[in-house]
């Protein structure tokens, strides 16, 4: 793998990543932050990146699952809700995504503790101030014998792992 990689995400801005893994942004030639990093991904498709990639990505399952686990917005709060309403423990659920779909909801994916993994997605009122209270699942469905043929599955593997791993 190169020491670093480049790359142009657009007129003017520029992603750089060295072989440590460490992102650096910068646009019109001056550092940029709150790059969403999973877009890193689409930046990189070649196979020396994957490493780097995979890093990322489980960095969005541990910050997502984080904040289903300790979060007092109402959007996670009501999610946790929600998920013992369909019999997950939300201090032991992993999420894999969670990604607005729409002006009126979100589509998800988590793995609960028993390692079953579920899709859903979660309608509420995103232009109201608290609509996320009034949150609803809707679609629920166990894709666990069908999530490696997914768009999420390369996550939900990485996600596995991190499951699997001893903590800190």
């Amino acid at each position: 793998m190169p020491a670093s990689a480049h790359a142009r995400t657009d007129l003017t801005s520029t992603l750089d990543i060295n072989e440590a893994g460490s992102v650096h942004a910068s646009a019109k030639g001056q550092p940029v932050t709150g790059i969403i990093l999973c877009a890193v991904a689409h930046c990189f498709p070649s196979p020396g990146a994957a490493p780097i990639m995979r890093r990322m990505v489980s960095s969005i399952v541990v910050q997502y699952t984080g904040l289903l686990r300790t979060s007092d917005y109402d959007l996670w709060s009501r999610l946790r809700e929600l998920l013992k309403g369909q019999g997950l423990d939300p201090y032991r659920t992993i999420v894999v995504d969670l990604l607005q779909e729409g002006s009126d909801h979100e589509d998800g994916q988590v793995i609960s503790e028993d390692a079953r993994v579920y899709r859903f997605s979660l309608f509420y009122d995103q232009a109201a101030e608290h609509g996320a209270r009034n949150a609803y699942l809707d679609g629920w469905t166990d894709i666990t014998d069908s999530w490696r043929n997914g768009s999420l599955a390369t996550r939900t593997a990485d996600a596995f792992t991190w499951m699997s791993s001893p903590t800190e």
